[in-house]
Order: C-alpha cells, then sequence, then structure tokens
C-alpha cells in the first residue's frame, strides 16, 4: 500500500507540470491579401485580438488554442470591388520553449469580405500559419497564414502579433 501510495504521488508530481496553463492575450498587425477569381487584389490592413489558452507542455513543445477575431483598418480591393474584411477564428497551436521559438497553428477562419466578393462568403475554411516569435516577458510574433477557399484560390495573410 505504502509503495502504490508513493508512486501515486511521484507520477502525480512528474505529470503536473506537463499540464501548466497560461494564457495569452495578444493583438496584432496586419496585411491580409484575398483571394480572388482574376487575381487582381489588393491587401487591407487589418487588426486583431486573440485570447490563447496554453494548456499541455510537451517538453519541447507547448499546445494550446487560440481565438481571434480580425477587422480591416481599411478595406481590400477584390476584382474591381472595394471589400471590408473579418475574420472570426478558432486555431490550434504548437510553439516551441524558449525565447526565440517557431509556431504552428491550424484551424477553421470565418473570412467575411462586404460586400461579397471574389466568392468569399463567409463559410469556414481550413487555414495554416506557421512563423517566428521572440518571448522575454512580452511576445512578439511574425506569422503567415494561408486560407484555402473551395474554389480554388487562397487567401494569405500576414501579421505581427504582440502577446502578454
Amino acid at each position: 500500500m505504502k509503495k502504490a501510495l508513493i508512486a501515486t504521488v511521484l507520477s502525480t508530481a512528474l505529470a503536473a507540470p506537463a499540464f501548466a496553463n497560461e494564457w495569452v492575450l495578444g493583438a496584432s498587425l496586419g496585411l491580409l491579401r484575398p483571394g480572388g477569381d482574376s487575381g487582381e487584389t489588393t491587401p487591407a490592413l487589418t487588426g486583431s485580438g486573440s485570447i490563447a489558452l496554453e494548456f499541455l507542455n510537451l517538453g519541447v513543445l507547448d499546445v494550446g488554442a487560440t481565438f481571434e477575431y480580425m477587422k480591416g483598418i481599411s478595406q481590400a480591393e477584390v476584382d474591381n470591388q472595394d471589400a471590408d474584411v473579418s475574420a472570426k477564428a478558432a486555431w490550434l497551436t504548437a510553439r516551441t520553449l524558449g525565447p526565440l521559438y517557431v509556431i504552428a497553428r491550424t484551424g477553421l477562419i470565418e473570412l467575411e469580405l462586404d460586400p461579397v466578393a471574389g466568392g468569399l462568403d463567409g463559410s469556414r475554411e481550413k487555414a495554416l500559419s506557421v512563423g517566428l516569435g521572440f518571448s522575454v516577458g512580452l511576445r512578439s510574433e511574425l506569422l503567415y497564414t494561408r486560407i484555402e477557399h473551395d474554389q480554388g484560390d487562397s487567401t494569405h495573410w500576414l501579421q505581427l502579433l504582440w502577446g502578454f
């Protein structure tokens, strides 16, 4: 009985750091270039806010979930038509440990252009991001996101994110 109790306490103590929770609030500025049938698009300046929870430490990676809301600061032009840009996204993220790190995220994004242009109607689509970050208290990340659309084209989003 005593050995079982000691084994349980030790395994709990060793597993506890793996489930460390860290909340991160973030804000970003970026450029979003919507996909269009003709390929003629002008990017929009964007601003976004995010909240993330890193819930799993795997020793070399932190895994978490991020929820982000983006709004266009300027309008994009798609197929010779001005459009307001906004998006909501849910991401599964992974980042390496250390002050200089690599970050990857995959998720679903609901990208909306108003008026609807280039066939982008606000449906949920798959997206993939990669980037580099630096963290000593305040996080700074440069992220590139590619959003694949059903009609075969893609939207590109480059953003600089700050989080704490």
